[in-house]
């Protein structure tokens, strides 16, 4: 007897269940309703299971058409941008709705005021002697 509550330990069971009342209907002769209802909750399940088997299926197909669509709008986007940044010119403020950073001035330098630093003592690393 099967102690598992998996899908091929349950549908093992009722079969081997579906197989014995067979082998001993002589002696189980009120028993059919009980068999039918067994038979037909193991082709619910069995039909069940290859649905979802088949969405597992369509699940990972999507996911395939989903990475390939994505990869194309990237590439689309990076051609739109580089269009947009020909079209308008490299220095254009309008650029930044394209989100492409436009060419710009740079500003002056502003030099540091140098400080001299303190100076921190540095801590005295012992390196262990070797005997």
């Amino acid at each position: 007897m099967s102690k598992g509550n998996s899908f091929g330990d349950l549908t093992g069971t009722f079969q081997r269940l579906l197989v014995a009342v067979e082998e001993n209907k002589d002696s189980l002769p009120d028993v059919q309703a009980e068999k039918t209802a067994l038979e037909k909750a193991l082709a619910d399940s069995q039909d069940a299971k290859n649905r979802q088997d088949l969405h597992v299926s369509d699940k990972q197909r999507a996911t395939q058409d989903l990475a390939a669509a994505l990869a194309r709008g990237r590439d689309a986007a990076i051609q739109l941008r580089g269009a947009a940044k020909f079209k308008l010119g490299p220095r254009d403020e309008k650029l930044v709705h394209f989100q492409v950073a436009p060419l710009r001035k740079r500003g002056a330098r502003k030099t540091a005021l140098k400080q001299p630093q303190a100076q921190v003592p540095q801590p005295e690393v012992k390196t262990p002697e070797k005997a």
